[in-house]
């Protein structure tokens, strides 16, 4: 991809490689594969699939999918909804990519099937 366009964008990419660099899964641990692409290696924060429960009814309150956020500026082509991501070996496809127009994008995923 192309290199952040503004100041604001340059540090906002800055700010994202210094939280990849300390809560990133390692670049040989995540692999983007798309259409017309060879797979590769990127780095990105990986949040796990969590479902929090009511201790007294044992009742789920609070789910949340398996993400990943990434620079947008890291990525070779950017990412749309059935392209895939394998993160510690578990492939998982995109579901949701959520830009956040400051060149980061959040991807919602859910674990693909083999």
């Amino acid at each position: 991809m192309t290199s952040p366009d503004t100041p604001w964008e340059a540090t906002v990419d800055m700010a994202m490689q210094t939280c990849i660099d300390v809560f990133g899964e390692g670049v040989d641990q995540v692999t983007i594969e798309q259409p017309g692409l060879p797979p590769y290696l990127v780095d990105g924060i990986f949040d796990s699939a969590s479902i929090q429960v009511d201790p007294d009814t044992g009742v789920p309150i609070i789910s949340n999918d398996p993400q990943i956020s990434f620079r947008v500026s890291n990525l070779l082509k950017l990412l749309h909804n059935g392209d895939r991501v394998i993160i510690r070996g578990v492939a998982y496809q995109v579901k949701e990519p959520v830009y956040d127009g400051q060149g980061t994008v959040t991807v919602m995923l859910f674990r693909a099937r083999t």
